[in-house]
């Protein structure tokens, strides 16, 4: 687990930043590699590598990887590296290391492109290999890769801050990018926050050639595709625990200290419950909060107890602004989450323990997790309600009191109302909205801007290869929504800290497992989600976790606002030259505060989303970060 970057002149002209330059690219991601750093240059190509180190932790081990004309710069880990290791020395390969990296680099010249198709792993890796250049992204999008071309020329890195090092790559805001940001709260792929850089999709792989200067060629090498397939509800779950099983087995290979985060909720604890079924002496961390409504602790000390996990938990205040001033520092791809800020206190915690965490991330996705899945089906149905009945039920919704506190009624009425209205695949998309469409129109000052963000999601649903709209809703959060916050966010934090986040239930195997189950068996026709887990649930850990109610890792930002943070947010947004020359009306925003500071809406989401642009507004266009 790492952070790569390098930039490869594809035109064969040495157009490669100086070495100082190059240099502060590296260095800019030594948050992801504390244990080691190393660069390779030629002519046509400089390849740089910052390390954490998990398995073979020997300096034979240390990346760049140089083998003759071939070079690797990789981020990741391949978990089924032993049994591809033995392949390639039946092959007639030999090894001087026992970790991934040399695996991986033996794999690609043995296979070629077709190396990434046996790959079971997370990883973004670049070969430079003579004149051909290959790059590729793991199957759902776990470890980040952004990149540039421009004028044969290919910047890549891990983060976006290591590309912009270079004073060559301009820093001009995307506005179509900035629009879905405020949306959602996050930035789809292919899109980045700045005009020209991209990021390179999950499950693809990018060629090139160095003197062919061509277009870049981008190719998927795997799918996510649905089925109904034929099988017994106890078949489904005794299939369920068998390769979740595997999958954390093949996932606890570490030469370092490894442990596994753990909430109150269902995913984590049945991935703690298969640790421990392997044997493991698990080290368990939770976060929690004051505020009674977003905390779980009870219920992860509980687990724990069940299963015998040694655990360590947390406490998170509303006191967010130190927080907030700090996550922005590596937040250099305006990720809005405000749950990122509780992760990251997560994270902190985890490290000063192990340097490897599992984590139950995408079972939610995979199993049906969400409410909104249920709701989806039910939009469905209302909008065949005549429309005046409709109508006097969204004036009656406004009417709902206004609450901070999570899973309040009122918004959870307006947002399934105006979601149902807004019709197929836009019910979906708007059920995650920030700023709804109006309030972008008046931040956006007039300006022309894509404003598709909803419908990008709605096209998300619409393109899933699947028959059922449960499945298409599922792939829908497996390509959009997962990898560009969740998994976004817990990378951002977990790598601020030099922690590795492995996660189980996206196994390729897994996934394909759980999109092929009957849509019954993940949500019940009574709206019971994530039936085949919860059964599976109740038999390795406890009825009590198996059929809790879900609470997700928010943060309560909304009640926090109505005291000192909404100070901080007033000064953020007054901050120049954001407020002045940013690319939306900052007033707007203070308005948004003074209303939800008035009792009078719930802005919470929308004002993050703005304290997050603003933010980074200062430390990468304008270059003047805000400090506390």
């Amino acid at each position: 687990m790492c952070g790569i970057v390098g930039v490869i002149d594809l035109k064969g002209e040495g157009r490669l930043p100086s070495a100082d330059v190059f240099d502060t690219m590296v260095d800019s991601l030594a948050r992801r590699g504390p244990d080691g750093r190393g660069v390779h240059r030629t002519r046509h190509a400089a390849l740089g590598h910052r390390r954490l180190a998990i398995l073979d932790t020997s300096a034979a081990s240390n990346q760049p990887w140089v083998e003759g004309n071939c070079a690797l710069v990789f981020n990741g880990e391949i978990y089924n590296f032993r049994a591809l290791r033995t392949e390639l020395e039946g092959l007639g390969h030999h090894f001087s290391t026992t970790g991934d990296t040399e695996v991986l680099l033996r794999a690609w010249r043995q296979w070629g492109s077709g190396c990434v198709r046996r790959l079971n792993g997370i990883f973004a890796f670049v070969v430079v290999d003579g004149d051909t250049v290959f790059v590729a992204r793991d199957h759902t999008g776990i470890k980040p890769l952004f990149y540039r071309y421009d004028d044969g020329i290919f910047w890549f890195g891990s983060e976006l801050k290591s590309i912009i090092a270079d004073r060559r790559v301009p820093r001009r805001p995307d506005l179509a990018a900035l629009d879905c940001q405020l949306a959602h709260g996050f930035i789809p792929s292919p899109l980045s926050p700045f005009e020209g850089i991209s990021q390179v999709p999950p499950a693809t792989m990018v060629q090139a050639g160095i003197g062919q200067p061509k277009p870049l060629r981008f190719d998927r090498y795997w799918t996510p595709v649905a089925s109904e397939r034929r099988i017994g509800f106890d078949d489904a779950v005794a299939e369920l625990d068998a390769r979740l099983l595997a999958s954390v087995q093949a996932q606890m290979v570490s030469d370092v200290p490894l442990g596994a985060f753990l909430s109150g909720g269902l995913d984590s604890a049945s991935v703690v419950a298969a640790m421990r079924r392997h044997g493991a002496d698990v080290r368990s961390f939770s976060m929690g909060f004051a505020e009674s409504s977003f905390d779980e602790r009870s219920e992860a000390a509980h687990t724990a107890a069940v299963l015998g996990a040694r655990h360590t938990e947390d406490v998170v205040d509303l006191d967010l602004e130190s927080t907030i001033l700090d996550v922005s520092e590596t937040n250099d791809d305006m990720l809005a989450d405000g749950s990122l800020l509780a992760v990251d206190r997560l994270c902190a915690l985890t490290r000063r323990h192990v340097t490897v965490a599992l984590s139950g991330d995408g079972a939610d996705e995979m199993l049906a997790g969400y409410p909104t899945y249920a709701a989806t089906y039910l939009a469905r149905a209302w909008r065949h309600v005549p429309g005046p009945l409709r109508h006097l039920t969204n004036e009656a919704a406004s009417l709902l009191p206004v609450r901070t506190h999570r899973y309040a009624l009122r918004d959870f009425a307006k947002r399934f109302l105006q979601g149902a209205e807004a019709g197929p695949g836009r019910d979906f998309g708007r059920w995650r909205l920030y700023a709804d469409d109006d309030v972008r129109q008046l931040l956006w000052r007039g300006q022309q801007v894509d404003g598709r963000a909803v419908d990008r999601y709605a096209d998300a649903v619409d393109d899933a290869a699947a028959d059922t709209l449960l499945k298409r809703l599922l792939i829908a959060d497996l390509t959009h929504y997962l990898p560009g916050d969740m998994l976004a966010k817990v990378d951002r934090a977990s790598m601020r800290h030099g922690l590795e986040v492995r996660v189980p239930f996206l196994d390729p195997d897994v996934i394909e497992f759980s999109l092929s189950l009957p849509s019954h068996f993940l949500l019940s026709p009574r709206g019971t989600t994530k039936k085949v887990l919860r059964a599976h649930v109740e038999k390795r850990v406890s009825p009590r976790i198996a059929h809790g109610k879900k609470r997700g890792f928010g943060v309560p930002i909304g009640a926090a606002l109505r005291g000192p943070l909404g100070d901080f947010f007033a000064r953020i947004f007054a901050t120049e030259p954001f407020a002045t020359d940013g690319p939306v009306n900052a007033r707007v925003f203070q308005s948004l505060l003074q209303a939800h500071r008035d009792g009078l809406e719930d802005h919470s989401f929308a004002l993050y989303a703005g304290v997050t642009m603003a933010l980074w507004w200062q430390r990468y266009i304008a270059e003047e970060p805000v400090v506390a």
